[in-house]
């Protein structure tokens, strides 16, 4: 809607600029072709358009015709603005602004003119005065770039056009009204300036539209080549060292004077008027150059879509978060709800007192026992414990006292086991229920965890003003790689920088080194995402500090098909990665299964983000469901590739080992295997890694040959470690020698060497 700008006591100087910046505009307008043409008046109409206070605006577009001191002209200029002013004024009462309307009312301004002036033959006039519609056109366009836009938003070609065209226009005046050495020296300071701060390109570009209205006013090309060379020596130092490029300019400007005759007509004194825009420039505080430059920056960038990015990301850590209420709100619930087994001691107590209650009810010799507290209670609750153990009662379990005064001992060993199978079988389905229960909190209590670790990443937010973004982008630049957009988020270790551009680009050498050399630290790609066939998006994190090999040696225990021994290694996040080994008790197809099936949901419960609590809980619980004894040992390994960490969780697995350059560390469990207990006790260490470094792990095959860790740690002592393939078969051979060449168990080695 029309927006009219209400006088205010209050100084606005911003306003006020503009204002004042408008008279002079409107002054070389009208002044441009000496016979007072009403141009001004299409810039009237223009600055009405955008916003400016009809009433001040058309004030200051009349002022200029008061110089002409012909009564004619000045009620001409008069009736212009009056007309300009109350039409845009109307139409701010129905709150629109002008659209077709703007070419009667420029016509409507602008007939007198050529109805009553004489300046020209009557043809040219009505020319002239026709001209003003398209100029109130362009000029709209050029004033949204000029008083509105300026260089904080990327502009159009036509916008550019049309803010270049106002520019020569009004410097035409300029030089018509004030003459050259005006509009030349103010054509310096501005371009100095703005090259000093506009992005690449833009500064010479400019300067080369300031030479415009010179070459105009002379009829000549030789502003246009002398501003050239100024635009080639400022952009030489692109604004980072004004001293020098002043210095360079002064130099130039004088090389003109004496070896050309671009200033024959002038003196020395007339060509050193160049020093007073350069020292205007020079003592502008640097403050103020990097605070326009950094404004222009931050409004050319492309940042609706890091808005769109970071608004998704918000979103979607809010949702994560909201997932894992949920899930603390099911492990609450859950675990209040406490558990269902009942107190097996209690129940053996009510058992016998039924078999005394229920079973010698209707006996001929009730009433003889009672009085003698026979059978006694405590012998009862030691025969149903024996048969609980068992699984069965019968008569042999029964006290040998029972059978001297007992006639129905017989029928009281088939009642309780009757009462022991009946509870045994609530029991088992009461613990499987308990079970199941601390499964899912198990379960929840990773879920909650995973999703909350996911909805604290997913919160980050992109930088929009990092400095890093800014050094990257100039170092690429002036590595001849043009990037069409860049965007970081995080920092330090945790930094990601991600690019757009030429898929070609990312392949010459000095590309990544280019990065390097403003983040320090070695960068990797880590991910590309062809957007066009000739557009590629890139994101770039930090090398990891190492890396890593591995090797394998296995053989399947002697007459068997099958290794029960299965491993893993895989990467589970950036910069980490897992590495197993399963020993599934036994050998053969059962053995391999309870492994495969343990490493299978270890690995997947890794990548998932669980915790190696709830991942190794959640796996024993699972194993444990089997009726069967399905156990399996367990070795794992988390090393940290950024920090050079390793964690190691055992869980009834025999030694590991890191081999380093001085020494062999063992890494020592002496927890049972999973399966066996309903809660897991692993061994958890922790240790550092180096460049060079071996980690050893072994089943219990390989224990089992050498004997002894001493014997493993003196063999290790002096084993190759360059290749760990060839390491690891090393050890097996070794094993199978002091095995007799016979495998009695499944043997596999898995070692892992470090490198930077």
């Amino acid at each position: 809607m029309y927006n009219t700008l209400a006088m205010s006591r209050n100084f606005d100087l911003k306003r006020f600029a503009r204002e004042i910046l408008s008279l002079g505009c409107y002054f070389c307008l009208a002044l441009s072709s000496g016979n007072y043409i009403p141009f001004s008046i299409a810039l009237l109409c223009a600055n009405l358009y955008v916003g400016f206070n009809p009433i001040k605006g058309a004030i200051l577009c009349f002022l200029p015709f008061l110089l002409s001191l012909s009564p004619t002209v000045i009620l001409i200029g008069a009736w212009g603005c009056a007309v300009v002013a109350t039409a845009f004024l109307a139409l701010a009462k129905v709150k629109r602004k002008p659209t077709f309307e703007i070419v009667f009312i420029c016509l409507f301004a602008c007939l007198p003119y050529a109805v009553f002036t004489d300046f020209y033959p009557t043809a040219l006039r009505f020319a002239l005065t026709l001209t003003v519609i398209p100029l109130c056109f362009v000029f709209i366009s050029a004033v949204k770039v000029w008083a509105i836009k300026g260089l904080r938003y990327k502009l159009s070609g036509d916008e550019e056009l049309c803010a270049a065209f106002l520019y020569c226009f009004v410097g035409y005046g300029a030089i018509i009204a004030l003459g050259a050495d005006f509009w030349r020296l103010g054509a310096i300071f501005a371009c100095l300036f703005f090259s000093s701060v506009a992005p690449d390109g833009k500064g010479i570009v400019f300067t080369l539209v300031s030479s415009l209205p010179l070459s105009l006013a002379d009829f000549s090309f030789t502003p246009i080549a002398q501003f050239s060379l100024y635009a080639l020596i400022i952009s030489l130092w692109k604004g980072k060292y004004r001293l020098l490029a002043a210095i360079s300019f002064v130099a130039l400007d004088l090389a003109f004077f004496y070896f050309t005759d671009v200033y024959k007509d002038r003196s020395l004194y007339g060509a050193l008027l160049v020093i007073i825009p350069v020292c205007l420039y020079l003592f502008i505080p640097k403050k103020v150059f990097d605070k326009v430059a950094e404004n222009i920056r931050i409004y050319r960038m492309p940042s609706i879509g890091r808005y769109a990015v970071n608004r998704t990301r918000t979103a979607l850590s809010g949702k994560l978060y909201e997932m894992a209420a949920v899930f603390d709100e099911m492990y609450k619930n859950v675990k209040n709800a406490g558990q269902l087994s009942p107190d097996a001691v209690a129940v053996k107590h009510k058992i016998a007192e039924r078999i005394k209650s229920e079973g010698c009810a209707d006996c001929g010799n009730r009433d003889y026992c009672e009085k003698r507290d026979l059978p006694s209670s405590q012998d009862l609750y030691k025969a149903v414990s024996i048969g609980f153990e068992k699984g069965k009662m019968n008569i042999v379990d029964l006290p040998k006292s029972m059978a001297s005064y007992c006639i129905r001992s017989e029928y009281l060993a088939r009642y309780g086991d009757n009462l022991i199978r009946e509870n045994q079988n609530k029991m088992r389905e009461i613990t499987a229920v308990d079970e199941g229960k601390e499964l899912a909190l198990c379960q929840t209590e990773g879920m909650s965890e995973a999703l909350k670790s996911l909805a604290f990443s997913m919160s980050r937010q992109s930088e929009i003003n990092s400095p890093l973004e800014k050094k990257v982008y100039e170092n690429l630049v002036n590595c001849g790689i043009y990037p069409a957009e860049i965007v970081v988020f995080g920092s330090g270790s945790d930094v990601e920088i991600n690019i757009t551009l030429s898929p070609q680009e990312t392949e010459k050498d000095y590309f990544l080194k280019a990065i390097d050399e403003i983040t320090g630290y070695k960068s990797v790609i880590s991910s590309r995402t062809n957007i066009s066939d000739k557009l590629s998006a890139i994101t770039i994190r930090p090398r990891p500090k190492f890396d890593a090999v591995f090797g394998i040696s296995q053989k399947t225990k002697n007459g068997e098909s099958k290794s029960g021994d299965t491993h893993s290694v895989t990467k589970i996040s950036e910069g980490k990665f897992l590495i197993a080994l399963n020993d599934g008790m036994g050998s053969g197809e059962r053995a391999q299964s309870t492994s495969s099936t343990a490493i299978s949901m270890i690995e997947t419960f890794y990548k998932a983000g669980l915790s190696s609590k709830v991942v190794l809980n959640t796996v024993n619980k699972i194993l444990s469901f089997s009726k069967e004894d399905n156990f399996t040992a367990a070795d794992i390994g988390v090393i940290d590739l950024f920090e050079g960490n390793a964690d190691f969780i055992k869980i009834g697995s025999p030694y590991s080992f890191v081999i380093t350059k001085d020494s062999v560390k063992i890494v020592e469990g002496n927890s049972l295997p999973l399966g066996i207990m309903d809660e897991v006790k692993p061994t958890t260490l922790k240790t550092s890694v180096s460049d060079g470094d071996t980690v050893v792990f072994t089943s219990d095959g390989i224990s089992d040959a050498f004997g002894s860790a001493s014997d493993l740690v003196d063999f290790l002592s002096v084993a190759p470690t360059s290749n760990p393939k060839a390491l690891a078969d090393d050890i097996l051979n070794r094993a199978m020698i002091l095995s007799n060449g016979i495998a009695k168990d499944d043997m596999t080695v898995l070692c892992v060497k470090i490198f930077k």
